[in-house]
């Protein structure tokens, strides 16, 4: 009989049609064996083994090339229970055998029905299977509220929302455990995107915060967030995913279709199937960009206030998780 295939979403299709592209090559790049994949940023054909290789030697050679993890410290892994954190769950429990150091797991429940539901269920899978620790919370717990109390009559600014409300959460939450360090994973797809909005919204404050390890100027209030796959597509990471046959949640959540970022990720996926390897290319731009502009808000003697209400870090006053927590008419996305 034979084996029922995958119901893959319509996000692995980039994945799978690498996978299909490989038949046209011969051999792997590093050996005789026949092709399982084709990179086209690239332009080389791996076999299964030595795409894993591939995969995660870029992983490794990140976290050494930017210190992002060091001997010793407590790392929180920020979970969604899909497939990119799921694969960077596997990629830091594998470093732990040659770079000892601490890892909690940890997933905010949004009270979205069903995505929520599947999201934990992988998480805790996963968590399982791997003996590490998951921390659950949720917005109820934490605000009073679901994301879709929150969103009621703004659906088209849930990201913005939820965006807030999560690295809020996370941020004290890491510091209630004691992290040193919050593991995300963002992928090369996400920093290039992220820098293009940055560019297109006029922010470049943001765009200077935002980096492999984000931050400006160290403050004892933020926890740093480190992006070990900033390397890595999401092709790649969907390949992995594939290849590694671990289980996640393969739905999206439903009210990200809102976001402006859905519009940004279509045009560069669009510009980077007609010209290979554009976000690459993007991602080392930023790079540059990034330096020069923390080296300008570093000269500018940059400080980081405290939120008056919840004594978190802020850029004013009123932090933007209490502006949207109280319903204040002065919280404007």
């Amino acid at each position: 009989m034979k084996s029922k295939k995958p119901n893959y979403s319509v996000k692995m299709l980039p994945a799978l049609r690498e996978i299909e592209r490989a038949k046209n090559g011969r051999k792997c790049h590093k050996c005789e064996k026949k092709p399982a994949v084709f990179l086209s940023h690239s332009q080389l054909y791996f076999c299964k083994n030595h795409f894993l290789e591939y995969f995660e030697r870029t992983f490794m050679r990140t976290v050494r090339d930017f210190s992002l993890i060091k001997k010793g410290e407590h790392i929180l892994i920020g979970l969604s229970g899909g497939k990119d954190s799921t694969a960077l769950l596997y990629c830091l429990s594998s470093l732990k055998k040659s770079l000892p150091f601490k890892l909690t797991a940890f997933i905010i429940d949004v009270g979205v029905p069903g995505y929520c539901t599947n999201s934990l269920k992988c998480a805790r899978a996963s968590c399982q299977k791997l003996s590490i620790p998951l921390k659950i919370v949720s917005f109820k717990e934490e605000t009073g509220k679901t994301l879709l109390e929150f969103i009621k009559g703004r659906e088209e600014d849930s990201c913005s929302f939820c965006g807030v409300i999560r690295r809020h959460i996370m941020n004290r939450q890491a510091k209630l455990l004691k992290a040193d360090k919050i593991a995300v994973a963002h992928n090369l797809d996400d920093f290039a995107q992220t820098t293009l909005m940055n560019i297109m919204r006029n922010e470049p404050a943001r765009l200077a915060r935002f980096g492999l390890m984000s931050g400006i100027v160290d403050d004892c209030g933020f926890v740093s967030r480190i992006k070990p796959f900033a390397r890595l597509s999401e092709v790649e990471t969907s390949i992995y995913a594939i290849f590694k046959n671990f289980s996640y949640n393969p739905e999206s959540c439903p009210y990200s279709k809102n976001a402006f970022r859905q519009i940004v990720r279509k045009t560069l996926n669009e510009i980077e199937e007609k010209y290979p390897g554009t976000k690459k290319r993007i991602f080392a731009g930023c790079l540059v960009v990034q330096k020069a502009l923390q080296e300008k808000y570093s000269k500018q003697g940059l400080k980081i206030c405290k939120c008056k209400h919840c004594s978190e870090p802020s850029a004013h006053e009123k932090c933007k998780f209490c502006e949207m927590t109280e319903s204040s008419p002065a919280f404007n996305l």
